[in-house]
């Protein structure tokens, strides 16, 4: 792939569209990128690899922060690149995500990126990832090797080549992608490490399983089991599942003997349960037969005491009638009872309505003479607080008056403030003006100096040519009696043309800062004459006030001290008015309320009259009522026994509550002869009964001795039961056991198995085995890559020193992964090996380019043989001298020989007159730009 045309617009550092036509190069050669540092040299090399396949050559350039920061918001960013390849022509032409102005309207928008594949006369190919498919199918290789074959940046191979051995794997991984070997080792590792842990736990299992197993007293192999079982070795397991057999029979023989007893235990069981429950029924009934004979005798003894305390009660009948024919009368009286009831509510309620009419009549009386009394206070009050609002509104202009004043006053201090800050700012222009003119004048002197030693220079040159008898190529003379002397200089047209471009561009930056420095003075000046111009207005107004120098007459400092000190007497005479103000404000609002309240007052005084006379009209009409009422009472009490409705309820309440107690005692003592009777009959009843029942008292059996006897053989039933379960417990518990220790040891032995396996796969890949070179696998392929490199780099590193040096990568058997990758130079002056950090600076440097075109040929060869008919080789040439520079050119043209081309990016001035086909880029404030430069 020969770059022939690239074009770049709003892209890096290019603000504007740029394009280099690279066809005059002629498609083989060395080529110089040069220019200032930061300018954009490398991001040529951005460009092009963008273009075909979307991407820029570092991790730190990506794709959405490409757009220029320089550019014209409306401008696109796009990259556009044709290229020859195996004698076609393409052009890829990409644009990456970004944000520009609208079309129409104003605001931002966000532009998809896109991408195009010319390739006549095949249809084009669109879309971002078709075009990067496209191009890799077609050159034969991705981006990451695109930028390893075609960039040395040799920062990056200086770095390889004094790196450690560790180091230098790293950047060996990167460069040719070994880290799936390393992945490869690393996960053998985890994998021996898992398959170590797997036996760890099945060993575990196994120990768990031996600790489940339960030892039978008695049997042959149990102190053996036990002794395994304290110490946990899990290899003598294995003989295990026959002893815990023998354990198994004879725990089955004894389980079937206990079972035996037990059903015969059972069957004595229930018999001794029936004779003890129907000894228990006889002798519970006995005790019956005992209780119901001594409770008919208790009855029969009670009797005559009972039948006295009945007949007292009887005999208190006549009581009784006397009562009922009480409360009769007391029921024909009650409605007399009731209207009295009826009357006394009425008088008590005449009675509180004279009181009430009483008590309304003295609070009218009392509010009206309140009132009289206010409205004589509030007259007093108002002719106290005389005129406060004349008073208030004086006050209040001569505020306002002042207030303006020192208003004014502030501005003015704001205003010498602002002055101050003018003049600093003038004193600053100044001073940048004077020292840049400095600098200008000291660049012109310079640039004159140059010229005037390069035309002595020219004229020595010319002078050296001249013969007696031949006409001057400057003045025509044929006579040179006094030809001018050879001048030694180093100096070039192009550095004179620099150093005057210089000057004239620090002149130009210094007539700014005159015209700056210019507007900051006029700015102060206007500002200054303003400032006085009020200052003076301000001081006349205050005249009665202030005494001192006209303002004309002051300097700024002493002018901001006396209006300082006017704003102090202003601020300190409006804090001095603020408590009249307050207190007159207070008057104000207390006259107001005055006033109010005196209005309130003249509406509420006949008010108060007429509700005076209202009460004392009611308080007579209930006076009468009330003595009306008290005379029907006192007629109605006439011939009655109880004064008033409530005795009566009294008495009445009383009387009935004797007759129902008398009439409860006659019923519950007929009630309580009823019981006992039946009471009486019923338990000689029950004693007949069970009489019956019981037969002969005196054969009265033992439950207890029975029930005794019954817990014996229930407890020899239970310690039989007992052992029966501890037999049948651990018969399951070993069965289960012996069955989970046969798979608990098949799969330890299966676990063992498979990590001898993958630890000696492990050990292999990682370098550890015994007796072996410990070599991981990956420095062992990563050694056979650097072969490579260091043999494709000595064909051109010992050309380039004449054959003194020739590098080496370290052998030997002790040689390991941390070593196998260490570097040596042979000294073919002195026939010794040496540390490649031995070498010089610039043989350094062409030992790191060496390695680096050692690494791009051995990419290629990896790629299948892609051929890179273009080369960019970036820095690095700054350490080298005369001679070694000289070499390093020699050795690149060689490289590109007829039909590759190869393009040093450097700002190296000695390139400069070396390489005439030359790419200058430029750096501006508004943005880069670059230019082909031809011989």
């Amino acid at each position: 792939m020969k770059p022939l045309r690239l074009i770049v617009s709003a892209f890096g550092p290019y603000a504007d569209r740029c394009e280099l036509d690279l066809t005059p190069f002629g498609g083989s050669g060395l080529f110089l990128v040069s220019g200032d540092t930061g300018a954009g040299k490398t991001a040529l090399f951005d460009a092009i690899t963008f273009a075909l396949y979307g991407e820029a050559t570092g991790t730190y350039r990506a794709p959405n922060m490409l757009r220029s920061d320089y550019a014209d918001p409306a401008a696109d960013t796009f990259v556009s690149l044709e290229f020859l390849h195996r004698g076609r022509r393409y052009t890829v032409t990409r644009s990456p995500e970004q944000l520009r102005a609208k079309r129409r309207g104003t605001g931002l928008t966000t532009v998809p990126g896109s991408a195009e594949l010319l390739r006549e006369p095949d249809p084009p190919v669109t879309g971002a990832k078709a075009v990067t498919a496209a191009v890799t199918d077609l050159l034969g290789i991705d981006c990451r090797q695109f930028c390893q074959i075609s960039m040395i940046a040799q920062n990056d191979f200086a770095r390889l080549l004094n790196a450690s051995s560790a180091d230098r794997s790293e950047i060996l991984r990167r460069v040719f992608d070994t880290g799936s070997y390393q992945r490869l080792a690393n996960t053998a590792r985890t994998k021996a490490t898992e398959a170590q842990n797997a036996v760890d736990r099945a060993n575990a299992a196994v120990c768990q399983q031996l600790r489940s197993l339960l030892p039978v007293p008695g049997c042959p192999h149990t102190e053996e089991l036990a002794e395994i079982q304290r110490s946990g070795d899990v290899y003598r397991a294995a003989q295990l599942p026959d002893w815990i057999g023998e354990m198994l029979d004879a725990d089955a023989d004894a389980a079937a003997r206990c079972e035996e007893q037990i059903t015969a235990l059972d069957a004595r069981i229930g018999e001794q349960n029936a004779r003890l429950s129907a000894a228990r029924d006889r002798a519970a009934l006995l005790d019956s037969l005992a209780r119901a004979r001594a409770r008919a005798a208790e009855l029969t003894a009670s009797r005559p005491a009972k039948e006295a305390a009945w007949k007292a009660v009887e005999a208190r009948s006549g009581e009784r009638d006397a009562l009922a024919l009480q409360l009769r009368t007391m029921a024909e009286l009650a409605p007399r009872y009731e209207t009295l009831r009826t009357l006394e509510q009425a008088a008590a309620a005449a009675n509180r309505r004279v009181t009430d009419a009483q008590t309304a009549l003295t609070a009218a009386r009392q509010a009206a003479e309140a009132a009289a009394a206010e409205r004589d206070r509030l007259e007093e009050q108002i002719r106290t607080c005389g005129a406060p609002q004349a008073e208030l509104d004086t006050l209040e202009k001569t505020a306002e008056l002042a207030a303006g004043q020192q208003a004014s006053c502030e501005k003015l201090l704001a205003d010498g403030a602002a002055l101050a800050d003018a003049y600093g700012q003038w004193q600053d222009f100044l001073a940048a003006y004077r020292a840049k003119q400095q600098t200008a004048d000291r660049a012109a002197r310079e640039a004159d100096d140059q010229r005037r030693q390069l035309n002595a220079a020219r004229a020595g040159l010319l002078a050296a040519e001249l013969r007696d008898g031949e006409p001057c190529p400057v003045c025509g003379a044929t006579d040179h009696p006094h030809p001018a002397a050879p001048v030694p200089s180093h100096l070039t047209e192009a550095a004179c043309t620099a150093a005057r471009q210089k000057a004239d561009r620090l002149q130009r930056e210094a007539g700014k800062a005159a015209e700056q420095s210019g507007a900051a003075k006029s700015a102060f000046t206007t500002r200054r004459e303003s400032f006085y111009r009020d200052a003076d207005a301000f001081l006349k107004r205050r005249a009665r006030q202030y005494t001192g120098p006209a303002a004309a007459e002051l300097e700024p400092d002493r002018l901001l001290e006396a209006l300082r000190g006017q704003n102090a007497r202003l601020k300190a005479g409006l804090q001095a008015l603020e408590p009249r103000r307050r207190e007159l404000r207070s008057r104000l609002e207390e006259l107001d309320r005055l006033n109010r309240r005196r209005a309130a007052l003249a509406d509420e005084l006949p008010r108060r009259t007429e509700a005076q006379e209202t009460a004392r009209t009611a308080l007579e009409a209930a006076r009468g009522e009330s003595e009306r009422t008290a005379a029907r009472l006192e007629e109605l009490r006439r011939g009655l026994t109880w004064p008033t409705a409530r005795e009566m309820e009294q008495a009445r309440a009383q009387t009935q509550a004797q007759y129902d107690a008398l009439c409860g005692a006659l019923d519950r003592t007929a009630e309580e002869r009823r019981r006992f009777a039946d009471a009486v009959t019923a338990a000689e009843t029950e004693a007949a009964t069970l009489a019956d029942r019981a037969g002969n008292p005196d054969d009265r059996p033992d439950p207890e001795a029975m029930s005794r006897a019954l817990t014996e053989q229930q407890q020899q039933r239970d310690a039989l039961r007992s052992r029966a379960a501890d037999l049948h417990h651990r018969l399951e518990t070993n069965r289960a056991g012996v069955q989970a220790l046969r798979r608990a040891l098949s799969r330890a032995d299966e676990a063992r198995q498979q990590a001898a396996v993958m630890d000696c796969l492990s050990k292999t890949i990682n370098g550890n085995l015994p007796q072996k070179q410990k070599l991981p696998f990956e420095q062992y392929v990563q050694s056979f890559y650097f072969d490579g490199v260091v043999a494709a780099a000595n064909r051109r590193f010992t050309r380039m020193t004449g054959g003194q040096y020739t590098l080496r990568r370290r052998s030997g058997a002790d040689i390991a992964g941390k070593t196998a990758l260490e570097l040596d130079v042979f000294d073919a002056y002195t026939g010794k090996t040496r540390p490649v950090a031995s070498l010089s600076g610039g043989e350094s440097f062409l030992a790191a380019l060496s390695l680096a075109l050692g690494i791009s040929d051995t990419i290629q060869e990896s790629a299948g043989g892609v051929t890179v008919d273009t080369l960019f080789v970036d820095e690095g040439f700054g350490t080298l001298d005369a001679e070694a520079l000289q070499k390093a050119v020699d050795t690149l043209t060689a490289l590109a020989g007829a039909d590759k081309l190869v393009g040093i990016i450097s700002h190296v001035e000695a390139l400069q007159d070396r390489i005439p086909r030359q790419i200058l880029v430029r750096k501006t404030r508004s943005g880069s730009t670059a230019r082909v430069v031809l011989p």
